[in-house]
């Protein structure tokens, strides 16, 4: 993959696979178990479906550098959701993830 993403072509490409895997599931769900070629094919299939999850999870480990005005905006709006004591007032200028809920998640 590329060295920078919009998050938003992120969140479209994560979309696009989740599609493939669902389809590809539903595809090894009509099946019939009972041919010659059948375990062939379900490998073939659940080997995709693999090398797709690999790509998905690749997506939510990316870190995503933010500008500290964002971040600040971010903190502003996380803080009034969550209790005084909640640790996202931490240094604006760490980085922060991109998680599947969407949420920020520091390290």
């Amino acid at each position: 993959m590329k060295d920078s993403f919009k998050v938003s072509d992120l969140n479209s490409i994560f979309e696009s696979i989740q599609r493939d895997i669902d389809e590809l599931a539903e595809t090894q769900k009509k099946i019939p178990k009972d041919r010659e070629y059948s375990s062939h094919v379900l490998a073939s299939i659940s080997e995709e479906i693999r090398k797709l999850e690999e790509r998905k999870e690749m997506i939510l480990n990316m870190e995503i550098k933010l500008p500290e005005e964002i971040l600040s905006s971010i903190q502003k709006r996380l803080n009034l959701k969550e209790n005084a004591d909640s640790d996202t007032t931490k240094n604006p200028q760490e980085l922060t993830q991109f998680t599947k809920n969407k949420t920020i998640r520091r390290y």
